[in-house]
């Protein structure tokens, strides 16, 4: 077999992501553990022009070329200069061995500078040697360092990890639009992050803190980055606290650009191998267990790190300990150490801003999607704030939660929040469901979190559309308007004609379910008329919750002047539902509070146990969101978003904080005895509580947000097998009628449902394709993932 080697087939693409596999180069970073086969003879060839290499295999008994990669001379020649000075600063005339952990494990990633970077991760892999490796000669070291085709795939695995950390950290983010940041960055991984948030929000002023070590958001994209080479420990390298009395010594060295001394390197080394802070005791394993001697032992947990162990012995003499895996020394504390990825951090605003002024991603249209989905995401916290702000029992019981996933847009006179209230509050008062519908319902949650999502995006298109009208723009400059200003249009609401006679066009791009009714409301809205409904919706920075007596006149205010004319305008023309759609209808209805009742009882469970371990009750408000996927031999795993507050008697307008939940449909003691155990906290960091990918969340257009520290490990599968979904998937997930559709249902408003519940119950002849257009369950790659809330229903 005839081999060379090429930067352009160096291959960064998804079908050959890691250093090794069937080609040359698995044979090249082995060598030193296992002998090729003697059938088979390599032989390297390599041209001295531009030091070009191109790698050749065989498959079929036919010699063809690898596909190369075309975008690799744009990359390959930065990242090899980079491997080039990172060897420069290892001493290799001292330990010749590094040239070999350089070529095979040194990788560009990491939360430091990326010349850093590959200094650490080369350190890492010396660190952790076998007993004996093969020696290498000095000179021959020296000469493979001084050749950029030494670090060929050092640069592929560096790109592709690169690539891979920027879309896991940036859900929204393309493969092309990542490409872009690192070139533009010079494959500095900090400067890139900053430069895709500068790009959306604007001004490098409002960016929030980036690639937090202890962050689970950082650590699963480090997690999904390391699998693209052999690199082993990049998330404890990046991620772990060292004490500062064993960091220091280190650190000037680290930081100086200066060539790295053999002593210091075994420093490194020391530091490196110590276990910081130091493990854990092992958590004893819950249950009963009998000896030899015939003692009885029982485990049992009482909260989160302690357990109570207690022992019978044959003469029925008991005794009781009670022991903590948490670490009891105070140097141990979190607190205590310092991260070395961030001591070796470097100061990036002024290459930030000398970046974007000529290429913030803003500005290009192929990062249009990129800004809309973090827009979106903006809007999915403003509806948060709005379920947290309104009655829950008015939500639930009396159905206001149907008004604000049918009509409840964001754009209006005020600010996005208020704005939902408003409009909520407004169709709920014009357009009632009906007693009858009511009452079959009863008290209902958000359960399909993807009705969220529907109505979010409908409101940002109206808002963008409200954008575009007022200052004549196209849709990416109104798009860059609303990131740049953070959704603030204060300054925009001057001249209440002309502005409301945009508002009333932008109803119609934003679908609302009655447009000409909504844009009389709109105009007849004046100065006086705000001011006195702005009195009753306000101290929302206080964690103000609307009473029901404020809700009842609020209600009033708004409906005061409409005529029976206006109503009967907008009377519905539905056809009369025959027997066996009134009977789907029914089933359905059934079947959902079957599972809210399954999902309720679930979540103030675990509401119970936090509240014991944090010495408070707490108190259960609306579900607004659940996702499903099924694993570990089908076991379903939850993931919700709930309200939640401190259970004071009659007080009911406690504020509601946003809670995350995840727990699974049956017990596994794979899953039991694994970090997955069933658990809920409240969500901090409304910054990164979007952002966070997740294998059970990202497969469809749901909108979860997790907690960003890993005081809890939840179920992302950054652990597993299984990858991350492809991007912009979630347009057809929002095709067809939702679960909330079906659940609110009301023949006398809802026309087009009544249609198609009529045509579907007479063609009975085809249930195949009936069944497909009602169904609204998750699917993942591996199985199906109903879980319950589709047609099948979870095992309860």
């Amino acid at each position: 077999m005839s081999v060379t080697a090429d930067p352009a087939g160096a291959g960064a693409g998804d079908g050959d992501r890691s250093r090794g596999g069937w080609s040359f180069w698995n044979m090249q970073r082995n060598r030193g553990l296992s002998a090729a086969s003697t059938s088979t003879n390599w032989v390297l060839s390599a041209t001295t022009k531009n030091e070009g290499y191109s790698i050749w295999t065989s498959a079929g008994g036919e010699w063809r070329p690898r596909p190369t990669d075309a975008h690799a001379p744009a990359y390959y020649h930065d990242l090899a200069e980079l491997y080039l000075e990172a060897a420069r600063r290892l001493p290799i005339a001292d330990i010749p061995y590094l040239a070999d952990c350089i070529s095979i494990s040194g990788l560009a990633v990491g939360l430091a500078d990326p010349v850093t970077n590959i200094v650490l991760t080369t350190i890492n892999a010396f660190a952790k040697r076998p007993s004996y490796v093969r020696p290498l000669k000095p000179d021959d070291a020296l000469e493979k360092i001084s050749k950029k085709t030494t670090f060929v795939v050092g640069a592929r695995d560096s790109r592709t990890g690169l690539i891979k950390f920027l879309l896991c950290y940036f859900r929204n983010l393309t493969q092309d639009q990542a490409e872009k940041c690192l070139d533009v960055a010079g494959h500095h991984l900090p400067l890139a992050v900053r430069l895709v948030e500068v790009g959306r929000w604007g001004s490098e002023s409002e960016v929030v803190p980036l690639l937090q070590p202890d962050a689970a958001r950082t650590r699963t994209a480090l997690r999904q980055a390391a699998k693209c080479s052999n690199t082993d420990g990049l998330v404890r390298l990046m991620t772990w606290r060292y004490p500062r009395r064993l960091l220091d010594p280190v650190l000037d060295d680290l930081r100086g650009g200066k060539q790295l001394t053999a002593d210091c390197i075994y420093k490194i080394c020391d530091l490196l191998r110590c276990s910081w802070p130091p493990e854990p005791t092992p958590a004893p394993t819950p249950g009963v267990y009998r000896d030899n001697s015939g003692n009885v032992t029982t485990i049992t947990k009482i909260r989160k790190d302690v357990f109570a162990t207690t022992t019978v012995s044959k003469d029925l003499v008991a005794t009781t300990t009670i022991t903590s895996t948490c670490p009891s020394n105070g140097d141990c504390a979190r607190d205590d150490g310092v991260h070395l990825s961030t001591e070796l951090g470097t100061e990036i605003s002024s290459g930030v801003n000398s970046t974007t002024a000529e290429s913030a991603p803003r500005e290009n249209p192929d990062f249009l999607p990129l800004l809309k989905m973090s827009l979106l995401d903006t809007v999915h916290g403003f509806y948060i704030d709005a379920l947290g702000i309104l009655p829950s029992q008015a939500l639930r019981d009396r159905h206001l939660l149907r008004a604000v996933l049918t009509a409840g847009h964001c754009y209006g006179p005020w600010d996005p929040v208020s704005n939902i209230i408003l409009n909520s509050i407004w169709y709920d008062a014009v357009f009632p469901l009906s007693d009858d519908v009511a009452n079959q319902i009863g008290a209902a949650d958000i359960l399909d979190a993807r009705s969220m999502t529907r109505v979010e995006s409908c409101s940002l298109d109206g808002l963008v559309a409200f954008v575009r009208y007022t200052y004549s723009i196209s849709e990416q400059e109104a798009v860059v308007l609303l990131c740049q200003h953070r959704f603030n249009l204060s300054y925009m609401l001057q001249g209440p004609k002309k502005i409301f006679f945009n508002l009333a066009s932008a109803v119609l791009v934003a679908k609302h379910p009655q447009p000409a009714a909504f844009g009389d409301f709109l105009n007849s809205l004046t100065p006086a008329k705000l001011v006195r409904l702005r009195s009753l919706v306000s101290d929302r920075g206080l964690g103000y919750v609307l009473s029901g007596d404020t809700l009842v006149r609020l209600k009033k205010m708004l409906t005061n002047g409409i005529t029976c004319v206006a109503a009967a305008a907008v009377q519905s023309m539905a056809p009369d539902l025959p027997q066996s759609a009134l009977e789907t209808l029914s089933a359905r209805r059934e079947t959902f509070k079957s599972q809210q009742d399954y999902v309720r009882t679930k979540l103030e469970s675990l509401l119970l146990d936090y509240g014991r371990n944090k010495g408070h009750l707490y108190r259960l408000g609306i579900v607004c969101g659940v996702t499903t996927a099924r694993y570990h031999l089908y076991s379903t795993c939850y993931h919700v978003n709930f309200l939640a507050s401190t259970d004071v008697p009659n007080d009911s307008t406690r504020p509601w904080a946003l809670f995350f939940a995840e727990f699974w449909s049956i017990v596994d003691l794979r899953v039991e005895e694994s970090t997955n155990v069933p658990f809920c906290c409240p969500v901090r960091d409304s910054f990164n509580a979007y952002s966070i990918r997740c294998i059970i969340c990202d497969r469809t257009s749901c909108k979860i947000a997790h907690p960003s520290c890993d005081e809890n490990v939840y179920f992302t599968g950054g652990s597993a097998q299984y990858g991350f979904p492809v991007h912009y998937k979630w347009e057809a997930d929002l095709g067809g009628m939702l679960e909330s559709d079906f659940i609110y249902f009301d023949r006398e408003s809802d026309d087009q449902l009544a249609k198609i519940l009529s045509e579907a119950s007479c063609s009975s002849s085809s249930p195949k394709k009936t069944r497909q257009e009602f169904t609204w369950s998750q699917r993942n790659t591996r199985a199906r993932t109903d879980a319950g809330f589709g047609v099948a229903p979870v095992p309860f």
